[in-house]
């Protein structure tokens, strides 16, 4: 009986002949796993293929946005430079413009004038050069007295 058989296969019995075989229980899952193994494959695909799409259009845009910026005006990207002859408020005034000059008293206390603001520019320049040089001689003063107490 063995004779008519080639090879024996555990899937048939020596009263079978070759071909047909009896249905066991992995034999009727074998096509199943081969469309789960399909499905998956599948699926890995698609996300590989979603990945790669995304990967490529984040690298278009970043290089879409690396050439824009460097072919648009550059004075956009830089920081403003200060110019001869600009008046800017802020930039042109200093701290004695602004608030005026500080009075030295004869303690040594200093304090500012209140209503520096409101001066014309003639009374501000003359003001200036008396405060100036009324603070030169309380300076003096007050270095002599200190030289004196040591």
């Amino acid at each position: 009986m063995l004779g008519k058989f080639s090879t024996v296969s555990p899937y048939r019995t020596p009263a079978q002949p070759c071909g047909l075989t009896t249905p066991d229980s992995s034999a009727l899952n074998k096509p199943l796993y081969g469309i789960i193994d399909s499905l998956l494959k599948l699926i890995f695909g698609l996300v590989v293929m979603v990945f790669k799409f995304y990967f490529f259009a984040l690298i278009v845009f970043l290089v879409l946005t690396a050439s824009m910026i460097s072919s648009s005006d550059p004075a956009i990207l830089q920081l403003p430079t200060s110019r001869e002859g600009d008046k800017s408020p802020v930039s042109s005034l200093t701290l004695t413009e602004r608030l005026g000059p500080l009075v030295v008293a004869k303690d040594g206390t200093t304090s500012r004038i209140a209503n520096w603001r409101e001066m014309t520019p003639e009374e501000k320049r003359t003001t200036l050069r008396r405060i100036t040089a009324r603070n030169r001689e309380r300076l003096e003063a007050l270095q002599t007295k200190m030289k004196d107490d040591l």
